[in-house]
């Protein structure tokens, strides 16, 4: 006979049972954490069910921050209301998790980033750090130490949520997270006492939610999915706007095989980007308007971001709105509508779509190869965005799934798969090498031996020879990164091999460089 759970389909005969292990089900299930860049998310998925948990205040997304006080540490929610009080305390956006975890101090993104950061980054033995001051002496922490944090913050609304503890849990990450941004993710966890079983591409997940077909929201946040459904395979494009990233990812989907081809995008264009934008023109509008100058306001600023966000999300289903803020005790209103806001913002949407050609060049596929396009992120809800990606593929992008949940909603489905140890799902995911593999030639050149854009796991053997007569050990550096020369890439690994001292001539040896996927 033929089951299915969750829309995969695996076939056993009459007189076999499930394969249940018994530490399975003490351990209990196995969650989906989707750590955002600004809002974070858990979920579970029992019994076909899949649902994103809410906290006791029934929010079902909690604010990826972090602040210190004098006398305790604060998370979520209560973290961001007191940012214009304690700026230079409370790390925002876990920009840590995009943009410093895993990360060298001298990066040059993250030495971009720090310059526009209220907290204080310092290199620690090329490792960076963050500091702040609390009651007088400074405190320092690792960027794995912040993520913990918020991951035991989500930890704690599951837990009580469910009566049961969170042990285990699936985590997404953007698609071109290196091997040591996926490590210190995994880190984090551990940290918070969680069992990393699986540090899953967002992309992946977001096709992963898609590839159970059929499916229905029975009530906010909470989807159910049909079973014996046939679900869809082919090549998918995933449009990932969040609020500080723009992530294009093409997915190929083949007799339940998950294989990501390419990836592009920018950690720098996302729907603040957008709000900065419309900022900066109701300051100006209300100066004119008013006779006033609110940018010199931090609290007055902090307000209108709010008022604009809301905005933002009300363009989305009506064609205009109106901003008001209040200073000095004026109130003071100015209308937006949507053409008004993709004028402001035009640029930075074209950019996007550029990415969108790039991922597609990268995987050497046209327009016309792609079946479905899957929105993910809040800022996927902008009409022109899903304009865009109608006019250009010719098909409507489909978004059954709200945007906003669709990672969180994969990475749950994930997770009870690796629950249910032994079993067979017939799902396999596939990755490919985002950055090159290679090793440090005596030159100080980079090797190359698994290139950008090869499928994985895989293997390659090279053949190097010694530099010098009478060799007793070769050193072997492990770099990844585009660059010719491994200096300006990342350093992986370094290690040496014991070697008979022969002439240069007459040792060659093969070295086989093996990358496999989380």
């Amino acid at each position: 006979m033929s089951v299915s759970l969750g829309g995969f389909r695996k076939t056993r005969t009459e007189d076999q049972q499930p394969l249940l292990v018994d530490e399975d089900v003490a351990l209990g299930p196995v969650f989906g954490i989707d750590l955002g860049t600004s809002y974070s998310r858990i979920s579970v998925m029992k019994d076909g069910l899949v649902e994103i948990i809410p906290d006791a205040h029934g929010s079902h997304s909690t604010p990826s921050w972090v602040a210190f006080t004098n006398e305790t540490h604060l998370i979520g929610v209560a973290a961001m209301n007191q940012y214009l009080e304690n700026p230079h305390r409370t790390i925002f956006d876990i920009s840590l998790q995009k943009r410093i975890i895993g990360r060298k101090f001298e990066d040059q993104s993250l030495q971009q980033d720090i310059k526009r950061f209220p907290f204080k980054i310092f290199d620690n033995g090329g490792q960076p750090r963050i500091s702040v001051e609390i009651n007088g002496n400074e405190a320092t922490f690792a960027p794995e130490e912040i993520l913990s944090m918020v991951l035991g913050r989500l930890k704690d609304i599951a837990a009580n949520y469910l009566g049961e503890p969170v042990r285990r849990a699936v985590i997404t990450v953007p698609a071109y997270f290196n091997d040591a941004q996926r490590a210190a993710t995994k880190e984090a966890g551990r940290m918070a006492d969680i069992d990393v079983l699986r540090v899953v591409n967002e992309p992946t997940a977001a096709a992963l939610a898609y590839r159970l077909d059929e499916t229905n929201q029975t009530e906010p946040e909470t989807y159910t999915f049909g079973l014996d459904k046939t679900s869809y395979e082919g090549q998918v494009l995933v449009y990932d706007l969040g609020a500080k990233t723009v992530d294009i990812s093409i997915i190929s989907i083949e007799e339940g095989v998950f294989e990501v081809r390419s990836t592009a995008g920018d950690s720098h264009i996302g729907g603040e980007s957008f709000n900065d934008r419309v900022m900066i023109d109701m300051a100006e509008k209300y100066s004119k308007d008013y006779n006033v100058d609110i940018t010199k306001d931090p609290t007055t600023m902090g307000k209108l971001r709010g008022e604009v966000d809301t905005a933002k999300k009300h363009l989305s289903s009506q064609e205009s709105t109106t901003i008001s803020i209040e200073y000095n005790g004026q109130n003071m209103s100015e209308s937006l509508t949507r053409a008004q806001f993709e004028a402001l913002n035009g640029d930075l949407l074209q950019k996007t779509s550029q990415y969108v050609r790039q991922a597609l060049g990268d995987a050497k596929m046209k327009t016309s190869d792609i079946d479905h396009i899957i929105l993910a992120g809040g800022s996927s809800h902008i009409v022109k965005v899903q304009q865009m990606l109608e006019h250009l593929f010719g098909k409507t992008p489909r978004n059954e799934i709200d945007p906003e949940d669709v990672v969180a909603i994969g990475a749950a489905i994930q997770g009870s798969y690796l629950a249910d140890s032994g079993r067979d799902y017939g799902c396999y995911f596939g990755e490919t090498s985002f950055t090159s593999l290679g090793v440090e030639a005596p030159n100080g050149v980079m090797v190359p031996l698994i290139k950008r854009g090869t499928t994985l796991p895989t293997k390659k053997i090279h053949t190097f020879s010694t530099s010098a007569n009478n060799q007793s050990i070769f050193p072997i550096r492990v770099y990844e990164g585009e660059r010719a020369r491994t200096e300006d890439n990342h350093k992986l690994a370094e290690f040496q091999l014991d070697i008979p001292q022969v002439t240069t001539s007459l040792l060659a040896g093969d070295y086989t460089l093996t990358s496999i996927t989380d």
